[in-house]
């Protein structure tokens, strides 16, 4: 609901980053994220409808596409009271919540994608045919926004934990999901062009956008990126400093707790930790070359909660099954202890972990937002009151 209203007000603003970005295309050359562009302006001459509702009635449909995925990959699956604190984390759905202009981005077609990947290897191994349709829409995706081929390994490990016995397949077939992005960006590198601000704004008024959109993804401009991201290195200080290291354990702790309390037999390997890490590296150059470092740590928090959940165990499987026994291990003696210990285990993990700070999709020097969710609970119940 919240995703819907948000939207809508972006969408009826024009805002320059939720509308624009989706509204890019070719009309003045071969451009990045130009292809969903086409494609909207495309199937809105024949619908013929405000190009900006078109736009807020796609992202809304993928972003519901998505969650229902996600629920579909947790059917008849055992969700153990960590996984649940996970889910909860302010990187994960509640992200677009806590900071609305996290709304209507691009990587809501990552989720999608990623999550329909993790559906299919569920059910069994993924036929040549079926690679090479995912491998399609991979190109297609890159070519809406580079931002894909950064998370590409996902797709990678989620084929190599789902059938570790298939390493033939594993080199010879999924590879191809990973070069099809490759190849998208290497067709962007070698034949594509600059965003021309003018041009595009031109172009998008003729569309019947409102000047508003001109003020975002094409005033910023790659050129502009290394500029902005040392200014805003410039201003970290040492309370961010501070609050970013904070953030790294209070993030990852309810995944590792999760892993602990069911157990999965795929996330066993010890290389599960060198394959995250690596994950993690590899996307060290979206954090390098641009400034929202929120949305790429929720996008990492995001892909990691789907594989997750591919993994978890079904209900009839041999797993601590009550949220009291999800807690035991915590102790040193593997007992219960009492119930308002346990309990107080509970409270204290959702303080800690779900209400203790939000992310903000940018910048670097305002990455956290300490006590972010109750600061947002105060502030939409003031104004519900008023």
């Amino acid at each position: 609901v919240n995703f819907i209203r948000v939207d809508y007000a972006l969408a009826r603003n024009w805002n320059g980053w939720a509308i624009g970005d989706w509204l890019l295309n070719y009309e003045n050359g071969f451009i990045r994220r130009g292809l969903m562009g086409e494609a909207i302006i495309g199937i809105n001459q024949y619908l013929n409808a405000p190009i900006n509702l078109l736009i807020f009635a796609t992202q809304c449909i993928v972003f519901l596409l998505f969650l229902i995925t996600f629920v579909w990959l947790l059917r008849n699956k055992f969700i153990c009271f960590w996984y649940v604190v996970a889910c909860l984390e302010p990187g994960f759905i509640l992200f677009n919540y806590y900071d609305g202009m996290s709304v209507g981005r691009k990587e809501i077609l990552l989720y999608l994608i990623f999550g329909i990947w993790c559906l299919v290897l569920q059910k069994n191994k993924p036929s040549n045919l079926i690679v090479i349709i995912f491998s399609i829409c991979i190109f297609a995706l890159t070519l809406s926004h580079e931002l894909i081929i950064f998370f590409i390994p996902y797709f990678i490990m989620a084929y190599a934990l789902s059938y570790s016995d298939g390493a033939k397949l594993y080199k010879n077939n999924t590879i191809f999901i990973a070069m099809s992005s490759f190849f998208a960006v290497g067709l962007l590198i070698l034949f594509g062009n600059s965003i021309s601000e003018n041009l595009m704004c031109d172009n998008f008024l003729k569309l019947g956008a409102q000047e508003s959109i001109c003020k975002g993804i094409i005033s910023y401009g790659t050129d502009k990126s290394l500029e902005t991201l040392w200014l805003h290195i410039s201003r970290i200080g040492l309370e961010n400093i501070i609050l970013s290291i904070m953030l790294v354990p209070v993030a990852v702790f309810p995944f590792y707790l999760t892993l602990r309390s069911v157990q999965p037999i795929a996330l066993q390997s010890k290389g599960i930790s060198i394959t995250i890490i690596f994950l993690s590296i590899f996307t060290a150059p979206l954090f390098l070359l641009s400034i929202d470092w929120g949305r790429w740590i929720s996008i990492h928090v995001t892909l990691c909660l789907i594989l997750l959940g591919q993994h978890l165990p079904l209900k009839s499987a041999s797993c601590r099954m009550r949220p009291r026994e999800s807690v035991s291990f915590i102790f040193d003696d593997g007992t219960y202890k009492s119930n308002i210990l346990v309990a107080s285990v509970i409270v204290g993990s959702l303080l800690i972990f779900n209400l203790s700070y939000s992310l903000n999709h940018c910048c670097i020097s305002n990455l956290v937002n300490p006590f972010g969710p109750i600061k947002k609970l105060i502030t939409t119940i003031s104004a519900k009151a008023l």
